[in-house]
């Protein structure tokens, strides 16, 4: 049979309750330190300009950030594998990023993708 809690000291916690609020201070913070060192994950879309390149707006994206897009129409699909596949042209931390197409041709403007943004 389990021992009866001392009782609490005048004008305190009883030992049980404070060893109890304890654990629970200990459980929040790491549970805050799990979450600080979690990836954040932005997730947006953009569509190219009928440019050779476009900004993409995004104030989460760091020195750091790694950002992956994928095609989410025909035409869009058509610069993935071609000489005119996009890659990353630049990133600026806190304002977004620039993508522009391989072999530095126009796009034809109606070229939409979703992306990630991962900061870790």
């Amino acid at each position: 049979m389990p021992s009866a809690p001392s009782p609490a000291p005048s004008g305190g916690l009883s030992s049980t309750l404070l060893a109890t609020v304890q654990n629970i201070v200990t459980a929040i913070s790491g549970l805050a330190s799990a979450l600080t060192a979690a990836r954040v994950q932005v997730k947006g879309s953009f569509t190219l300009s009928a440019a050779s390149s476009t900004t993409v707006a995004q104030s989460s994206v760091t020195a750091n950030s790694a950002i992956q897009w994928t095609p989410l129409n025909a035409a869009a699909a058509t610069l993935t594998g071609s000489s005119k596949s996009l890659y990353l042209s630049s990133k600026t931390a806190g304002t977004g990023f620039v993508v522009a197409t391989g072999d530095g041709t126009n796009a034809v403007g109606t070229e939409v993708f979703s992306y990630v943004v991962l900061n870790g």
